[in-house]
């Protein structure tokens, strides 16, 4: 089951204070179709330049938010003409909308150009200062579209010191809740629960009652990420009461789902059930059938399946797997798939289990893969634990025996004065000694450098601690095997972790040709990435390289076991280049980690691509596509992502 997850503020959240106000009043005047074919008339028949100027600006507003490359068509002219005449509000006003469509439409190099013409106007003109307080919020946007998070938080608490000197407290609201937004987008969630309190506080101050609502839902939902169903209900009642008061169907919709949702992980059956109709049917109401209502209805068949009302759930997961039809989201038409599958097992009707399991193999979701992989993934998270404690213990080891070996050399010292005969004696020990313990160093050097990369390592022995760094263009793959559920049910665990470890070591082995950093193993999910920790401008062609070779080493092994009669996995990988973040995570039990959109977006290239082939996002291939050859699948649609273009990628002939 889902949880509607939300920490989207009002006002300063993903727009400038102008634009949301000008779309606001046109989506509450309903007239805004009206008054785009008046300014259309009338900009045809204006002559006066000033006049011209803020007609176009106008249209572009308008158009803004239902037609994106009209609105950009006409703030160009409204840029260029402004800036001709020297009209620099009128300048600054199309700069700053123009860098929120093409922000919003992820159109991020030709944004951030915007952005910095923007920062140097502020800058370079006294006069324009004023203008400051809306390029920073264009600059948090930006920040959280393309995973930027430190970006997005420095440009977030700039904001915040300006409201705080301005005491302008509904500006310094609606940023803390930025604040606690680009946190949960970070999984930070105890950063994210503590600014969205603070939020809070200044609302209830201000008696901002219609926010009130949507921070006690933003909070219920971070405290039902951490498992604190109880607290996560306390709060979502309060966002459901003033809901109800303020008449806000929408929002009491998204609320009852996440309440029906907490009894349900509770094993409340009952409460979940009149939450969940409840929900349903502010749906119906509001005459809304996205995606959220889809998986509402697939939440609710999973109830009734739990209660063994097998009529009931069918009739709710076929509406939501044919609501899901309409959906670009693949994560979601699988959790549709997988349960009619499960659904008409429990019936015993084995032809429609057999078409929807089918179905849901074809679909290829990570979401699936990662229940059904539970039991290997304990495994092998118990194995890595179990190594990495290993490994801090002789870390530890190292450097107690460090000490000890400067207490022995003052023993030493003082021996010397005592008799020649013991200073030998006891040179000799600490000859021994400074053997063995360089030999333990180099041992616990090279356990460190398993862990981490060279210089991130370096850096840990030197000061004892790492700082995150940001990489403006990586490339990052991600495998998978496929069927790995039922493959490896036919394996005992020691085979299972055995056979893993077998394809991971000549994975690491063509990592190491192309100069490649391996992250993690999550269960059969293999990931790496090229351009760090050295930046490297090749870094695309050499993980496409290695991903290649290691499609042919699975085929070519897949091929022998065939031969043999014996189980073999079969693999997938996706591959996407842009900026991500890296560094060091936990105190004790170091991991190197990566994280940013371009991240999330490799993933589900993994996710979306077919056996034995390499799928590659369209911001790779700009990157490789004189040196390889690749066939284009289209746009298909990634959750939370739109449309993105993909290609299989293969060697030149």
């Amino acid at each position: 089951m889902l949880r509607v997850l939300s920490h989207n503020f009002v006002q300063m959240k993903t727009w400038s204070f102008m634009a949301m106000a000008f779309i606001m009043h046109f989506c509450l005047s309903g007239q805004s179709n009206i008054l785009l074919d008046s300014n259309l008339s009338y900009l045809q028949t204006v002559t006066n330049d000033s006049l011209r100027v803020k007609t176009l600006l106008q249209i572009a507003k308008i158009y803004s938010n239902t037609d994106p490359d009209s609105a950009l068509f006409f703030l160009n002219k409204c840029e260029s003409l402004s800036k001709s005449l020297a009209y620099k509000k009128n300048y600054n006003e199309a700069l700053l909308l123009k860098a929120n469509i093409l922000t919003e439409t992820n159109q991020f190099e030709k944004s951030e150009i915007v952005l910095n013409e923007l920062l140097k106007i502020i800058s370079n003109d006294a006069a324009q200062k004023k203008y400051e307080r809306y390029v920073y919020n264009e600059y948090i946007s930006y920040g959280r579209k393309t995973g930027n998070y430190k970006l997005a938080l420095d440009y977030a608490f700039k904001l915040v010191k300006i409201a705080q000197t301005e005491k302008d407290e509904r500006l310094e609201c609606s940023t803390l809740g930025n604040i606690a937004g680009i946190f949960f987008d970070m999984n930070d969630l105890q950063k994210s629960l503590y600014y969205d309190k603070q939020t809070l506080a200044l609302i209830v101050k201000n008696k901002d009652w219609k926010n009130y609502s949507l921070v006690n839902f933003n909070i219920g939902s971070v405290l039902g990420e951490m498992g604190e169903h109880d607290s996560a209900l306390y709060y979502y009642n309060i966002a459901d009461s003033v809901a109800l008061e303020l008449n806000d169907k929408q929002m009491q919709a998204e609320i009852n789902s996440n309440i029906a949702f907490e009894y349900f992980d509770a094993g409340d059956d009952a409460n979940a059930k009149i939450f969940f109709d409840k929900a349903i049917k502010l749906y119906d109401e509001l005459q809304i059938k996205d995606d959220s209502y889809a998986m509402l209805n697939c939440n609710l068949g999973q109830l009734y399946m739990r209660q063994n009302d097998l009529a009931k759930a069918e009739q709710y997961l076929l509406r939501a797997d044919e609501l899901g039809n309409t959906s670009g989201f693949l994560s979601d038409k699988v959790e549709y798939k997988k349960q009619l599958a499960l659904l008409y097992s429990k019936l015993k009707i084995w032809d429609k289990a057999f078409i929807y399991n089918q179905q849901l193999m074809q679909l290829k979701d990570s979401l699936a893969k990662d229940e059904n992989l539970r039991i290997s993934h304990d495994l092998e998270n118990k194995y890595n634990v179990a190594q990495k404690e290993k490994q801090i213990l002789i870390l530890n080891k190292d450097k107690q025996l460090q000490q000890k070996e400067i207490q022995r050399q003052r023993v030493l010292q003082y021996a010397t004065l005592i008799i020649a005969a013991i200073f030998l004696l006891f040179g000799s020990l600490f000859l021994f000694q400074r053997i063995r313990i360089a030999k333990e160093k180099r041992k616990s050097d090279s356990l460190l450098l398993n862990i981490l990369p060279k210089q991130t390592a370096e850096e840990l022995k030197a000061s004892g601690k790492t700082e995150a760094k940001y990489y403006e263009s990586c490339s990052i793959l991600f495998t998978d095997f496929e069927n790995f559920t039922t493959a490896s049910e036919l394996l005992t665990p020691q085979q299972l972790v055995s056979e893993i470890d077998m394809c991971y070591s000549a994975f690491d082995k063509i990592l190491l040709k192309y100069n490649i950093e391996k992250i993690k193993t999550i269960g059969d999910s293999y990931m790496c990435v090229a351009g760090l920790p050295a930046p490297n401008k090749n870094h695309a062609a050499d993980i496409l390289n290695a991903a290649l070779e290691i499609r042919n080493f699975m085929s070519d092994l897949y091929e022998e076991r065939k031969r043999k009669n014996e189980m073999c996995f079969k693999i997938r990988i996706g591959i996407n280049t842009g900026p991500l973040v890296a560094g060091v995570v936990g105190s004790s039990k170091f991991a190197y980690d990566v994280w940013g959109d371009a991240v999330n977006i490799a993933s589900r290239m993994e996710s979306s691509s077919e056996t034995g082939k390499v799928n590659i996002s369209g911001s790779t291939y700009e990157l490789v596509k004189d040196s390889f050859t690749c066939t284009y699948r289209g746009k298909i649609a990634v959750k939370n992502k739109g449309e993105i273009d993909m290609y299989f990628a293969e060697k030149l002939p």
